[in-house]
Order: C-alpha cells, then sequence, then structure tokens
C-alpha cells in the first residue's frame, strides 16, 4: 500500500516538472504573447525595407531620403514601396518568429555597441485587433514587436540572426549596397 502511493506521487510529480517545461518551452511572456499569437494567424506578411543606418551610413541615408520615396514608422525610415511575402516564406519566417527561444527580455537602459537600433526590416500584417509590426535591426540582435494591444522589445537570440539576414537578403530591391548586411 505504502509502495503504491510513492508511485502515485512519484507520477504526480513528474507530471507536474512535464507541465512546467512545457509552459516555459511553449509559452511566451505576456508581454510577447499576444503578437505571436497574432503573428501565428497572419495571412499575407509585408515587408518593409529599412534605410541605411544613420550613424554608419549616414551620408548615403541622406541621398536616399533625398532621392527616394520613403515613409517613416515608429521614428524610423523605410522605402515607401514594400513587398509581399509568398506563402512559402511566410512559412519559413513564421518558423523562426514563433519559436518564443527565440526572444530574449531587453535589460532596462542597455548600451549597444553598434550606433544605435536601425531596423533593417519591418515585418507587419493585419489581424482582426489591428496592425502588427516587428522591425529587426540585424546590428544588435534588437527587435520591437507593434500592435494594437501592447508594444514589446527584445533580443533575439544570435543564432536566428543568420537565418534572417539570408532570408531578407531576398527582398533586398531598393537599398543600395552599403557597409551592413553585406
Amino acid at each position: 500500500m505504502k509502495r503504491m502511493w510513492i508511485r502515485r506521487i512519484g507520477a504526480v510529480c513528474l507530471l507536474a516538472v512535464a507541465a512546467a517545461g512545457y509552459y516555459i518551452r511553449f509559452v511566451p511572456d505576456a508581454e510577447l504573447a499576444p503578437h505571436l499569437k497574432s503573428l501565428r494567424r497572419a495571412g499575407q506578411l509585408t515587408v518593409w525595407e529599412g534605410l541605411p543606418h544613420q550613424w554608419y551610413e549616414s551620408e548615403l541615408l541622406e541621398s536616399e531620403l533625398r532621392t527616394k520615396q520613403t515613409i517613416e514608422d515608429h521614428g524610423f525610415p523605410f522605402y515607401a514601396k514594400s513587398q509581399q511575402i509568398s506563402s512559402e516564406d511566410a512559412g519559413k519566417i513564421k518558423r523562426i518568429l514563433l519559436n518564443p527561444w527565440s526572444y530574449r527580455r531587453r535589460a532596462p537602459n542597455t548600451k549597444k555597441t553598434c550606433g544605435g537600433y536601425h531596423p533593417d526590416y519591418a515585418l507587419e500584417w493585419t489581424d482582426t485587433d489591428g496592425k502588427h509590426q516587428i522591425q529587426r535591426c540585424f546590428g544588435c540582435g534588437e527587435v520591437k514587436l507593434y500592435g494594437p494591444v501592447n508594444d514589446a522589445h527584445y533580443d533575439l537570440q544570435h543564432s536566428e540572426r543568420g537565418l534572417l539576414v539570408a532570408f531578407f537578403k531576398r527582398y533586398r530591391v531598393q537599398l543600395p549596397k552599403g557597409k551592413l548586411l553585406e
């Protein structure tokens, strides 16, 4: 009888550890969750190319702002012409960005040596609750998520950088050759 109770307690403990592991692995924090939930449901994804870096490529940036059509979104310039992502590519980018382990919470007041945040690309979609956007800086790894519910600010794991650079290079049609992303 005593042995049976020990087995039951052991089984309950094992289930509790498995549930905690599942939660830690697959359930993002409350700030990130609405963005990932919306991205999972997203149909059409749109890419906006960011302009040259404001510090490393300041002359090229000024030239592009004078000669090309641009828009500003969340305080940063992007080329005015967006591109639709194919459904095959949408599946690929979602597999990378939907992994909650890819995101690391940013420490407050963290200083970067990259010359400041600069979104190289923005990925945008519209969901039933409104417009969502992920802006990604390849120089420092920062990612900013904007949506109708909340905004979130993270760093993506370094291992994801190469995958995302390779992915977004296919959508580089307006940005002239410069120092970054080469």
